[in-house]
């Protein structure tokens, strides 16, 4: 089960991961669309997603497959569009 208040799973070792079931998946989006609510429903700025989705795109952790991230299983299009989501590895500004 995701921990509450951790920001993704940014501070999951990476010798522990795997992946996540569909209760996992659930639980985490649903924890995710919360801090958005409680931050008041921030978005990123066109630049800032864009640039979000070029890094994911490309991520030298060679984690970003279709539309998902491999890593923390969120889809890639919508998570960047949230002001208050992480990149699991620290690359999004």
């Amino acid at each position: 089960m995701i921990e509450p208040n951790k920001p993704c799973c940014a501070e999951v070792p990476e010798g522990e991961l795997k992946p996540l079931g569909a209760k996992e998946i659930l639980e985490h989006m649903l924890q995710a669309v919360k801090a958005w609510k409680e931050a008041g429903f921030p978005l990123a700025e066109d630049a800032v997603y864009h640039q979000r989705l070029r890094i994911c795109r490309s991520c030298p952790k060679n984690q970003y497959q279709w539309f998902q991230c491999r890593h923390c299983r969120c889809i890639v299009y919508s998570k960047a569009k949230l002001a208050t989501e992480v990149c699991p590895y620290g690359l999004w500004p």
